[in-house]
């Protein structure tokens, strides 16, 4: 399936970033993908699965959850270094960060 990954910043994500006393990496919890329900069931994904995302620049592994409000054929991730792995550069030598182009299918590999 063909889906646009659109990049937003998350402030509590973000937070975590800077605390002191973190036990987990806050890229752990970046890791996931928003997608709209009819999405998730056209990929056969139910409840807490996992997705992977390729284009020609590369792959990942994220976890997929459902957006009630979500539109089809559109994901949103939070901003992280995971989400790198998918960003091209256009003409002007600028990260594309707001239409990434990818391929989705469901996966049980690991995030």
């Amino acid at each position: 399936m063909k889906l646009i990954i659109v990049i937003y910043r998350d402030v509590f994500l973000w937070s975590e970033k800077y605390k002191k006393d973190r036990t987990d990496s806050w890229e752990d919890k970046a890791a996931f993908v928003r997608l709209a329900e009819q999405d998730l069931k056209a990929l056969g994904i139910s409840g807490d699965g996992k997705i992977k995302l390729s284009n020609s620049v590369g792959s990942i592994v994220v976890r997929a959850l459902a957006d009630s409000k979500g539109r089809s054929g559109y994901g949103f991730m939070p901003v992280s270094p995971l989400v790198n792995r998918l960003t091209s550069y256009g003409e002007g030598r600028l990260p594309n960060f707001k239409r990434i182009e990818v391929t989705a299918e469901a996966t049980k590999e690991n995030c």
